[in-house]
C-alpha cells in the first residue's frame, strides 16, 4: 500500500486527477497494467473520517495509460 497527500479541491468543481507511478531509482513509468485493484480513500484532514471513496474495481478509477491512473 503507497499513502499520499493531494492538493486541496474545493467542492465547487469536478474533481479530475491522474497520478504517475514511477520507479523512484530510474524515474520510468511502471506497467499497473496487471494491477487487479487500484483503491482511493480521501478522508477528512481534521477527522480523517471517510469522505470519499473510488475503486479499480467500481469504476471510480481508470488506468488511460502505462503507469497512470485516473479518477474524476
Amino acid at each position: 500500500m503507497f499513502t499520499g497527500t493531494l492538493a486541496p479541491v474545493t467542492n465547487a468543481d469536478d474533481w479530475i486527477e491522474s497520478v504517475e507511478v514511477t520507479d523512484e531509482e530510474t524515474g520510468d513509468l511502471i506497467d499497473i497494467s496487471g494491477a487487479t485493484e487500484i483503491e482511493i480513500n480521501v478522508r477528512d484532514q481534521a477527522t480523517r473520517a471517510t469522505r470519499l471513496t473510488g475503486s479499480l474495481t467500481g469504476g471510480e478509477i481508470t488506468r488511460p495509460q502505462t503507469g497512470v491512473f485516473s479518477w474524476s
